[in-house]
Parts: structure tokens; C-alpha cells; sequence
């Protein structure tokens, strides 16, 4: 892992200084400190990778209005009763929506964590 980070800074360094065999031992003394700069762009990046792509898996087993209550209350915060409203649907409805796919998330999750 450590390795695809010091490709990743290296590409993202680009028009900036370049990482010579002085500061090499720098570089990867802040690739080990996960609270470095470079390590939290990382891992934020990583994160929205994974979420995105877990997101596109699961989004054609759902309905079309099941999609968008769970988009409306987890992506945009908005509350049940003002998703059900918004759609046409019992708050019931939308709950339901929002745990169903959740629960898919995390199954889904789940199985590429035990692929690794």
C-alpha cells in the first residue's frame, strides 16, 4: 500500500519540487504518519472511491423512487417526513427504503472487505 501513496504523491507533486534522493527519506517519513496532509487527501480519496463505488453496485437493485428517498435523506440530509411528502410516499415507505439500501451497502461492503 504504502507504495501506490508514494506513486500517488509523486504524480500529484507535478509542476512543484521534485522528489529527489535528499528528501526522499522526508517523503516517506510523511507517508508513515497518518495524519499527514498527503495520508488524510489519500484516505479522502480512497474513501469516496469505495463509497462511489459501492453506490453504482447496489443502485440498480433498487426502484427508481426507493433510490431517491434513500438520496434525499442520507445525501442530502433531508428528513423522512419531508422525503415522503416530497414523493408521493408513506414515511413508512421511505424508512424502509432508506434501511433496505443501507443494509445492501454494507453486505456489499462486507464481501470486498473479505476479498482483500
Amino acid at each position: 500500500m504504502i507504495v501506490f501513496r508514494i506513486k500517488w504523491l509523486w504524480r500529484s507533486q507535478k509542476g512543484e519540487a521534485k522528489v529527489s534522493g535528499d528528501n526522499v527519506e522526508s517523503i516517506l517519513a510523511l507517508m508513515e504518519d497518518p495524519n499527514s496532509d498527503p495520508n488524510r487527501k489519500w484516505d479522502a480519496e480512497h474513501d469516496t472511491f469505495v463509497a462511489q463505488s459501492l453506490l453504482r453496485l447496489v443502485k440498480p437493485q433498487f426502484t427508481l423512487s426507493s433510490w431517491e428517498a434513500f438520496r434525499l435523506q442520507v445525501m442530502d440530509g433531508e428528513r423522512a417526513r419531508h422525503v415522503a411528502e416530497k414523493l408521493g410516499m408513506t414515511v413508512n415507505a421511505v424508512l424502509i427504503a432508506k434501511s433496505r439500501i443501507l443494509s445492501a451497502l454494507r453486505d456489499e461492503a462486507e464481501g470486498m472487505i473479505d476479498q482483500i
